[in-house]
C-alpha cells in the first residue's frame, strides 16, 4: 500500500474470499484530510484512490461520490456504479486508460442517487482500466485488471493492436506509445542483443 507517495504499510495478502482491513493517519497539517492509496493483487487487478475526507468547500464540497466495480463474466461485461451520498449534484467523468478508443463517459448524480455503467471487455482480452474523477469534488477512483472468465486469454495485453481491434475501438495497452511485447522466441533460444 502507497499513502501519499510514501510506503506506510508491508505487503499483505488475502486469501480467497477473505478480507483485509487496515487503517492510517491522516496528515493533521492536511484540513482537507487528503489520501492516496494503491492496491495491487492478481491477473494485473489494481486500484487507486485519491481525494479527501473532509468537504472541499472550494470546489462544492457537500458532494460525496464513491464508485464500485462489479464483473459479469457471463456477459463478459465490467459495471461501474457510482453513487452520490451528498446533498449537492456532481458529475463523474470516466475516460478509458487503455484497451478503448471511445468515451469519456459522463455521469450526473443529483444526491443520494445512484448510477450504472456497464462495457463489453470481449475485445480487449478481457482487460480494462478506467479513471473516474471530479474535479469539483476532488475525488478520483482508477480500476483496471483483467475479467477472469477461465478461458485461455491473452496475458500481456501490451501487443500492437490487430485489425480486428480496429474494427471493434479496442485499444491494447502500450499501443499509443508504439511498445509492445517483443516477438516470441523458439523455447530454449537465447536473445540476441
Amino acid at each position: 500500500m502507497v499513502v501519499n507517495g510514501s510506503e506506510a504499510r508491508p505487503s499483505a495478502a488475502a486469501q480467497a474470499r477473505k478480507s483485509l482491513e487496515d487503517t492510517w493517519v491522516i496528515d493533521p497539517a492536511d484540513e482537507r484530510g487528503s489520501y492516496d492509496l494503491e492496491v495491487f493483487g492478481p491477473n494485473g487487478f489494481f486500484r487507486s484512490f485519491k481525494g479527501g475526507l473532509a468537504p472541499d468547500r472550494r470546489h462544492g464540497g457537500d458532494a460525496k461520490p464513491e464508485i464500485r466495480v462489479r464483473y459479469d463474466v457471463h456477459m463478459r461485461a465490467i459495471t461501474l456504479s457510482a453513487r452520490n451520498d451528498g446533498r449537492r449534484s456532481l458529475t463523474l467523468t470516466v475516460t478509458a486508460n487503455a484497451d478503448r478508443t471511445d468515451g469519456p463517459w459522463r455521469l450526473h448524480l443529483p444526491p443520494g442517487r445512484e448510477q450504472e455503467k456497464s462495457w463489453s471487455v470481449r475485445g480487449s482480452g478481457s482487460w480494462y482500466d478506467l479513471t473516474v474523477a471530479s474535479t469539483s469534488a476532488g475525488f478520483e477512483r482508477r480500476c483496471a485488471g483483467r475479467l477472469e472468465t477461465g478461458r485461455d486469454g491473452v496475458s500481456g495485453p501490451a501487443m500492437p493492436p490487430t485489425s480486428s481491434d480496429r474494427r471493434t475501438g479496442v485499444r491494447r495497452r502500450g499501443s499509443r506509445t508504439g511498445r509492445g511485447w517483443p516477438a516470441p522466441r523458439p523455447c530454449g533460444s537465447r536473445p540476441t542483443s
